[in-house]
């Protein structure tokens, strides 16, 4: 989700591209701390499994309501505060970080049908 995104955003807004070649503000990929990167996923998930756990409860039988539930509070818990940080700390654009929420709406879609899918799938 994220890559296709990205890419629509950078069609979308031309001057992406050249901020994300801007390497002033992000680390390079030879630098050590970037592996940490490829651990989001896994946090993301973990962290939205516990969530489902906790709430799943509440929502009704229908998934993509779930999921959609499910994505909008983690959204607003998760992603807004982290991109005002972004915005306000780092030399980026309103776009980017516009790219970057929309991107994080859909990723978090996508994880809360599975994990809800999987779920439905162990308990019937």
């Amino acid at each position: 989700m994220s890559i296709a995104i990205g890419f629509a955003f950078m069609f979308i807004f031309p001057s992406l591209n050249d901020e994300y070649s801007n390497t002033s503000i992000f680390r390079t990929w030879e630098d050590p701390l970037m592996y940490i990167y490829f651990l989001q996923p896994f946090f993301f998930a973990f962290t939205l499994a516990w969530i489902w756990t906790k709430v799943k409860k509440l929502f009704a039988e229908n998934i993509m309501n779930a999921a959609f539930t499910l994505t909008g509070a983690y959204w607003l818990v998760a992603t807004i505060p982290g991109m005002l940080i972004s915005y306000s700390s780092y030399q980026i654009s309103s776009a980017m970080v516009l790219s970057w929420t929309v991107s994080s709406f859909f990723q978090t879609y996508v994880a809360s049908l599975v994990i809800i899918k999987m779920e439905k799938r162990y308990t019937a």
